[in-house]
């Protein structure tokens, strides 16, 4: 456990998310302002070996800048002090990337 303040960690497959990214989106990029007040920093993973002991130490270090965690061609990780906190990141990011998503569908 590289950072302390990591009291609650999840990892999802957030279907939306997964699909934006996909599409090559620059998670810098939303549309919406809020984006950047709650999610601060998305920090992307290179897509690694499941379990690896490299995943784990690109993803603790990844958590020493940013509480929202991005797994290249797999998922998500996002962490709080509380779960709730966890939660919330994940489910603000899956809802901004829906909105992207529905946003640029002719």
């Amino acid at each position: 456990k590289k950072n302390p303040q990591a009291n609650s960690v999840i990892h999802t497959h957030p279907l939306h998310t997964l699909c934006l990214f996909s599409k090559d989106f620059d998670f810098d990029k939303f549309s919406l302002k809020e984006a950047e007040i709650l999610l601060k920093k998305i920090v992307k993973v290179p897509s690694l070996p499941p379990g690896s002991n490299e995943l784990w130490e690109r993803v603790g270090e990844a958590s020493l800048t940013s509480k929202v965690i991005f797994l290249q061609g797999h998922g998500l990780v996002t962490w709080g002090e509380t779960i709730e906190e966890a939660v919330s990141l994940t489910e603000i990011l899956e809802k901004l990337s829906k909105f992207e998503l529905l946003k640029n569908t002719r």
